[in-house]
């Protein structure tokens, strides 16, 4: 009843597990903000984590086990992670290349036909628009916002140059070349920048699958 009895016995401590959860968990995409959510469930209420990397910026979310890690190098992401001083683990992660955007070209809400080509009394403006790759943009929304910055537009008859101009928009003004237009010729459109605007509100040089369309004039 009162008696107290003292037994030597062996006794082993199971290792916290760390899960992880990420809409891209095989590899991160580099220079973007990659939002894991890291959780040790063996842990309970004392859970409590920092978050350490040496191949990343580490920036940690307000809610337990939230955090963004933006890849610094090309080839591998070790993140630690820590609770009261303690390491539970490290835990690491391929990086990725971004994909190169699409470009889409509208006349008038649709889609440009490269094909058979377009009207010239129909073709007064189109627009030009870089398009996140859907996996990526899926993945990582924050980074998956593309502008195109500088667009070249030539006419071309016959093999020559009849007209060309720049512009610093995505929406291309051919005003001034309509009374240009001849059936047969070539409406080519060239694609010189495109920036790609980073979870940290900073642009970056995106290049395109393809740089040069040609719109055949009917």
């Amino acid at each position: 009843n009162d008696s107290t009895y003292k037994i030597n016995h062996k006794y082993f401590v199971v290792k916290p597990v760390i899960q992880v959860r990420s809409a891209a968990l095989s590899a991160l995409y580099m220079n973007c903000g990659n939002e894991l959510d890291v959780q040790v469930p063996a842990l309970g209420t004392s859970y409590n984590p920092s978050f350490s990397s040496g191949d990343a910026k580490v920036v940690k979310g307000a809610q337990t086990g939230k955090v963004t890690v933006i890849p610094t190098g090309r080839s591998k992401v070790k993140l630690t992670v820590a609770n009261g001083g303690s390491t539970l683990g490290t835990e690491t992660f391929d990086v990725k290349k971004v994909p190169a955007p699409n470009i889409a070209i509208t006349n008038r809400g649709k889609p440009v036909d490269f094909d058979n080509g377009e009207k010239g009394t129909s073709l007064s403006a189109i627009k030009v628009s870089a398009v996140a790759d859907e996996n990526f943009k899926r993945e990582v929304p924050k980074d998956a916002r593309y502008r195109v910055n500088s667009i070249e537009v030539k006419l071309a008859r016959g093999g020559r140059q009849v007209k060309v101009q720049k512009y610093t928009s995505e929406n291309v003004d051919l005003r001034s070349f309509r009374s240009q237009f001849r059936k047969g010729d070539v409406l080519k459109v060239k694609i010189e920048r495109v920036s790609r605007r980073t979870f940290t509100g900073e642009n970056e040089r995106a290049k395109p699958l393809t740089t040069i369309y040609s719109i055949p004039i009917n």
